[in-house]
């Protein structure tokens, strides 16, 4: 018998509720997941379980990020998803606000992967998520850049200078920017660009301003551009966006 045949004999014969999943129970730093094509939870890990204030793991199942999260979050997870169910290729690295142990959006690390089936179909999504902070990135050209991370955050909608805030760091604009991928899997500029969108999102759910106002209140120098980059990374325009959730 060849390996392949003896692992899928393997894994065919695995109890449901002794799947490999369980392994990440014992990670108290880790959060894991798993959604059908539906964005329904169907895993979820005791840490997970935890971040949303639960003890079981029933009280989540059948639940959307939208039955328990921000609308901003929940709508930049969903296009995540999606993304990772067309292509069919795992999304790894991304850094991205999620809910510490006391409710807060603070920095994580996510990692998604396609389920597929046995006959190749697209089930869903499943991944981890661990939180990012100072005291795991070590030294202090890391420190420096998860200051420039805040900085961009706080001022996304403004013009920013990148060889500025590498001075402010102390490095050159192409240390900067490598350490800047070494730390987010980003560029600067693409990090601008999410948080524009995500504040973006906020407006468009929280407010009733023309959209071009939108657009340029997050920094876009035109509603073509904003309306591009929106559905580039959220998966629909800003209109069907505010239509869906505002």
């Amino acid at each position: 018998m060849s390996v392949l045949r003896h692992r899928r004999r393997f894994l065919e014969r695995i109890d449901a509720d002794s799947l490999f999943h369980r392994l990440f129970d014992g990670l108290p730093e880790v959060c894991m997941f798993a959604k059908d094509r539906d964005g329904r939870l169907m895993v979820a890990n005791p840490t997970l379980l935890r971040r949303f204030g639960l003890r079981h793991e029933r009280q989540l199942l059948g639940k959307t990020d939208f039955d328990v999260l921000p609308h901003g979050l929940a709508a930049k997870y969903q296009g995540d998803d999606r993304r990772v169910m067309s292509s069919r290729k795992p999304l790894l690295g991304i850094v991205e606000l999620f809910l510490d142990p006391y409710g807060i959006p603070t920095w994580h690390v996510t990692n998604k992967y396609p389920i597929l089936s046995r006959d190749g179909r697209i089930l869903g999504v499943m991944g981890t998520i661990e939180r990012r902070d100072a005291r795991s990135q070590p030294g202090i050209s890391h420190r420096a850049i998860l200051q420039a991370i805040e900085e961009i955050r706080e001022r996304c909608a403004e013009p920013l200078s990148i060889r500025a805030l590498a001075a402010r760091c102390g490095l050159s604009v192409r240390q900067f920017e490598r350490r800047f991928r070494e730390v987010l899997r980003m560029t600067p500029r693409e990090l601008v660009m999410r948080m524009r969108v995500d504040r973006a999102c906020d407006l468009l759910r929280e407010t009733r301003d023309r959209i071009s106002g939108v657009a340029t209140a997050c920094g876009f120098y035109d509603q073509a551009a904003f309306t591009h980059q929106f559905k580039k990374h959220v998966g629909l325009t800003p209109a069907d966006y505010r239509r869906r959730y505002g």
